[in-house]
């Protein structure tokens, strides 16, 4: 029986130096690696945890969250939002077409309920996206500059089509002035009789 009571004690302390460990291992990881132009956000859990819950936080949004039970039934619970993909003993979240909004702290919460006793460790991140000023620049004066550009084509457009009315109505009115105008000479010139006195010796 002391015998016995040893073992039982060697393991657990065992399984308990290995779990210190690999808590300590998960307090100390990095939560984002660069992946496909993007962020990936990974946090991961020891192998030797049976029950566990992993929460993927932006800042106080949960953004993924994991849940596995490993029994009898070896049963997986994963409710996830976009972009979420979760495997054995670890969560994934992508960040992708980053920008400021994407600047905040995120967190992994681990919540170990088998082995006993119940623990629960957090580490977070701040994750900042540097934008140089030219592209705030640019996000600014875009919008400004398309719209001028449709002002001043419409303004173009209409101009473009008044000014060629004018210039239609011009040549009409000029050949109607000449056509009035022959036709006041040839009535002037038209050939006609005049009266003359006749006197006979």
């Amino acid at each position: 029986i002391k015998n016995h009571f040893l073992k039982v004690f060697i393991y657990d302390k065992l399984l308990g130096t290995v779990l210190t460990k690999e808590i300590d291992d998960f307090a100390k990881s990095k939560i984002f690696t660069f992946h496909n132009g993007g962020v990936q956000m990974l946090c991961k859990c020891s192998e030797n945890v049976q029950q566990f819950r992993m929460e993927l936080l932006k800042g106080t949004q949960i953004i993924c969250d994991f849940s596995k039970t490993k029994g009898s039934e070896n049963t997986v619970s994963n409710q996830s939002l976009k972009f979420c993909q979760s495997s054995n003993n670890s969560v994934s979240y992508f960040l992708n077409n980053l920008d400021s909004s994407h600047d905040s702290y995120y967190s992994c919460r681990l919540s170990i309920f088998d082995p006993p006793p119940f623990k629960v460790k957090l580490k977070s991140e701040y994750l900042h996206i540097y934008e140089s000023q030219l592209c705030c620049q640019l996000k600014f004066w875009l919008p400004i500059g398309c719209a001028a550009f449709v002002v001043v084509y419409i303004f173009g457009c209409t101009f473009l089509c008044w000014f060629k009315n004018k210039k239609h109505r011009s040549s009409v009115h000029d050949a109607n002035s000449e056509y009035m105008f022959m036709a006041a000479v040839n009535t002037a010139k038209k050939p006609g009789r005049t009266g003359t006195a006749t006197f006979r010796a």
